[in-house]
């Protein structure tokens, strides 16, 4: 067995002048002797004629050039004319190999070279070649005859026409690429499959034709287009053909790879319902104005609709994933309609679109992608009522990046959790990062924040604009989540977590703050108890914070009590046994909140709401309630707190309350009741300056005088004070 010796890497060739081509080679093998060229530098030729070396020296070993690297020979943008060495029998991925039995074995697939070289005209091959051949045309073909490789860019043509000689049978992908003297194609009637030949990079071509004006048994032309010869798969429509509209043929089944890219004279394409696959960039770079995708179609390549400047509305009916660059900068894109049978949509899918303001938003779509509507422009984006499945949901990387005009994001009518189960939102990183007009973010119940351990990216971006921010339970894998570096920030935290199954918010995981920035969130709570996770009390406490809390759970936020900016009760709570029946005394302290409903015993029970003196009475025995609900917005923002004990006090027929003695006191411009009263203030004459409902008045406006301050609460305490203004 002979061992061979591969060396890998980039060898400059050495340069014969300053003037003349250099070439680099690579894939040394000392053993066989043999090398691959890489790359050309220094000056093409002036002559525009091209002869690749046979061999390349090293260190005293000659090596045979045996293969091309792909795009080795791109950009030869002044060459007319190439001659391939003898020993060359693989350029790009196709290649010629001898077998054993001394016959040849042929890989058909793209050369992925002679890219932009637009003066190109002919292609040579050295004499002595095994493995290819050049037509008398100057066609780069395999040995065999039978097999088109590359046709120059300016391959010579009588009246525009090219047929390929009949004997033909297979042809290169990107063979055609390029291409700018053919305006009618003519195809061997022995060519059995015309998928993906580069036609959509012909810049003159406008007809397609079989050679000899035959009829072929694999390919025929219909209407323009070329077809199979059933007519099951349509393989390209001429790039250059001046019609604006088309008609695939009823029973078509396929559309292939390219079929109508760059045909920009092309407004309107009627797809048949018999279609069942749309190829990758299939439309790219086209001038279609709307397009209507039927329900059977159940597979679009990447890029179909890609690059449309004219595309305003599409629909897509079937069962379908939306695949990757789907309709990727089409910037006059308006209008999207999908049916409920699309299951995905893939990465940069709508991006660049600039006019699209609306998308039927649904947690029943994967967007387990990147940057799906980056730049779009988007004002509101609102979810569909929907529910999160078993293996989560993804807001994705950069989902919405750079949507500027963005204003609102909500999520409120989706369900994270179902049956007893919390399902996580995983909203990742830059999802809504450069939206400088995102004021508002509304999410589910059940988000796991996720990060790029190996790079810097905030889920919100960096600086936000962010001011009101609605979320239940959530966890954090890594900071930053809302990350500031310049300006002072107050955004305004709803944590909507009564009802949540994952009992987790890691509130101090939510800011982080750098360089010259401040935050100080204000943060309103729900919830009865800070924390029911034994040992994480402290992750829920953000030190530069205002947190405001429901009514009588004081206790239950004690680290925040201890180590916050403040701790306030939103509104006064106190359950009272009113002689075996239930009270409950409860009053806002907030301007900013409303209660909406107060129900007894699992929210099964309404028992009112508090009248002018704060308080609700009800002939319900005390034993007979085992809990309490509140529901109340706090600027708009709808919120619910669940008490599972009462935790009632003693009240006697109205009279004792020991626990709030009603009295007055005056400290400054303020009047303190020590209970939620009603009141009102008078002057000597009887005439009320001001009446309220609170456990203090202001009195700042009144002018010098004496005044006479009356008060009664919901236990018909009363309390009369003279006061004196100076």
């Amino acid at each position: 067995m002979i061992k061979k010796l591969l060396t890998f890497g980039w060898l400059l060739a050495v340069a014969a002048s300053a003037q003349a081509i250099t070439y680099t080679y690579g894939n040394l093998d000392a053993t066989a002797g043999t090398c691959t060229l890489m790359s050309w530098g220094g000056s093409q030729p002036t002559s525009g004629k091209l002869t690749l070396k046979e061999t390349y020296e090293e260190n005293g070993v000659t090596y045979r050039v045996t293969a091309i690297a792909p795009h080795a020979l791109d950009n030869l943008t002044q060459v007319t004319q190439i001659t391939i060495p003898a020993n060359v029998e693989r350029i790009g991925d196709a290649y010629c190999r001898l077998d054993s039995d001394g016959g040849k074995s042929y890989r058909v697939a793209p050369c992925h070279n002679f890219n932009n070289c637009p003066e190109l005209r002919l292609f040579y091959v050295a004499q002595g070649s095994k493995y290819f051949m050049a037509s008398g045309a100057g066609v780069l073909m395999f040995s065999s005859n039978e097999i088109i490789v590359k046709v120059p860019q300016k391959v010579a043509v009588t009246s525009g026409r090219f047929d390929m000689a009949n004997n033909i049978d297979y042809v290169c992908e990107d063979a055609f690429a390029e291409n700018s003297t053919i305006k009618v194609l003519g195809f061997s009637t022995h060519l059995r499959d015309a998928a993906d030949l580069g036609l959509s990079t012909m810049t003159a071509l406008t007809d397609f034709a079989i050679s000899g004006n035959l009829t072929s048994n694999f390919l025929t032309v219909s209407s323009g287009a070329l077809l199979s010869a059933d007519k099951t798969k349509l393989f390209s429509f001429p790039p250059y053909r001046p019609v604006p509209s088309f008609s695939v043929p009823g029973g078509v089944k396929v559309i292939e790879a390219s079929a109508f890219a760059n045909c920009s004279a092309l407004y309107q394409v009627d797809l048949p319902a018999s279609l069942e696959n749309i190829g990758k960039y299939a439309f790219a770079n086209s001038g279609i104005t709307n397009i209507d995708i039927p329900n059977h179609v159940t597979e679009i390549g990447k890029g179909a609709l890609s690059n449309c400047s004219r595309l305003t509305k599409l629909t897509v009916r079937g069962y379908v994933a939306l695949p990757a660059d789907f309709a990727r900068d089409c910037n006059l894109l308006t209008s999207v309609n999908l049916s409920n049978s699309v299951t995905k949509v893939g990465d940069c899918a709508f991006k660049n679109c600039s006019r699209l303001t609306s998308f039927p938003f649904s947690a029943a779509i994967s967007f387990d992608a990147d940057s799906v509507f980056a730049n779009c422009g988007f004002k509101e984006v609102v979810f569909r009522p929907s529910q999160i499945g078993e293996n989560g949901f993804d807001l994705s990387a950069a989902m919405f990046y750079g949507n500027h005009s963005l204003e609102l994001l909500d999520m409120t009518d989706v369900k994270a959790e179902i049956d007893g189960n919390s399902n996580l939102l995983f909203f990742k990183s830059f999802a809504i990062g450069d939206c400088p007009a995102l004021k508002t973010v509304k999410l589910p119940s059940g988000v796991s924040f996720t990060y790029r351990p190996t790079e810097f990216s905030p889920n919100f971006g960096i600086n936000t604009a962010v001011e009101t921010l609605v979320m239940g339970s959530f966890v954090a894998v890594d900071r930053p989540i809302i990350y500031y570096n310049q300006g002072h920030h107050t955004p305004k935290v709803y944590m909507q977590t009564t009802d949540s199954k994952m009992r987790r918010w890691e509130l101090d995981l939510l800011f982080q703050t750098a360089g010259s920035a401040t935050c100080t969130p204000e943060i309103y709570c729900e919830g009865y108890t800070m924390s029911d996770i034994q040992g994480h009390a402290n992750e829920y406490v953000v030190p530069e914070a205002n947190y405001h809390i429901p009514g009588g759970t004081t206790d239950n936020y004690s680290q925040a009590v201890k180590k916050s900016k403040s701790v306030l009760e939103m509104y006064r709570y106190r359950p009272v046994n009113n002689n075996g029946k239930f009270r409950l005394n409860i009053s806002r302290t907030i301007p900013e909140l409303e209660f909406t409903r107060i129900s007894i015993n699992n929210a099964t029970q309404d028992i009112g709401m508090p009248d002018a003196y704060g308080a609700i009475i009800t002939d319900i025995p005390v034993d007979n309630v085992d809990n309490v609900t509140v529901e109340y917005t706090v600027n708009g923002i709808a919120m619910k707190t669940f008490y599972p004990e009462i935790g009632l006090k003693s009240g006697i027929g109205y009279v004792t309350d020991d626990t709030h003695p009603l009295t007055v006191t005056v400290s400054g411009n303020t009047a303190y009741f020590g209970n939620i009263c009603q009141y009102s203030v008078a002057d000597m004459s009887g005439r009320i300056i001001i009446t309220g409902n609170d456990d203090n008045a202001d009195l700042s406006g009144l002018t010098a005088g004496v005044y006479i301050i009356n008060a009664i609460d919901a236990d018909h305490h009363k309390v009369t004070r003279k006061h004196t203004v100076r």
